[in-house]
This record gives structure tokens, C-alpha cells and sequence, in this order.
């Protein structure tokens, strides 16, 4: 599943799902904040990318207010960005932008 969409302040994405096995029933949680953070992402370049995620600007993850709520987003500036991901059996995919 690719995913394109236009980025405007804030966003915060994430697929989980529940591990088989030793971990059963453990909820396993992979987030856009995680990539950036480990700096596995690209800035869109019109290359061909090499990384599943590529937006258009240096993002960075700081805490954002959304009505009376605080939560952790990846910020970056307006453009198209994608998210190469396949979701697993049973795994949900959840999104939200601001």
C-alpha cells in the first residue's frame, strides 16, 4: 500500500499489529515518528527513492497541540510525502493529519 497525501503542519501515522508466537497477543507499534527518528526517511528529490518514506521537507518530531490535547508529530512543511508500507493480517493502519 503506497500512501500520498498533502502534508500541512502536523502529522502522526502508525501501523501495529499483535505479534505471534513467544510475544502473543503483544501489540507491536511501527510510527512515522520512529522512522524519522532513526533518520530512515529522504527528502524528496525527483530520484528514484531508496527509502519507504520520503517527504518533502526536514521533518522533525516535537510536541504539538491539537484542540486541548498534546501529542507527539512529525512536522515538516507542505509538499507530497509517502509512506511505502504493507499493513499484515490483521494489522490496522492508523493516520492522522493536521
Amino acid at each position: 500500500m503506497a500512501l500520498a497525501l498533502v502534508l500541512g503542519a502536523g502529522l502522526s501515522a502508525g501501523c501495529s499489529r499483535r505479534e505471534a508466537g513467544a510475544g502473543a497477543g503483544t501489540l507491536v507499534t511501527i510510527g512515522i515518528d520512529d522512522l524519522v527518528r532513526a533518520g530512515e526517511f529522504e527528502i524528496a528529490s525527483g530520484a528514484p527513492p531508496a527509502a519507504a518514506l520520503i517527504l518533502p521537507t526536514r521533518p522533525r518530531v516535537e510536541r504539538v497541540a491539537s484542540g486541548l490535547h498534546w501529542r507527539t508529530a512529525v512536522v515538516t512543511g507542505a509538499g507530497s510525502w509517502s509512506w511505502e508500507l504493507v499493513v499484515p493480517a490483521r494489522g490496522r493502519l492508523h493516520l492522522g493529519l493536521e
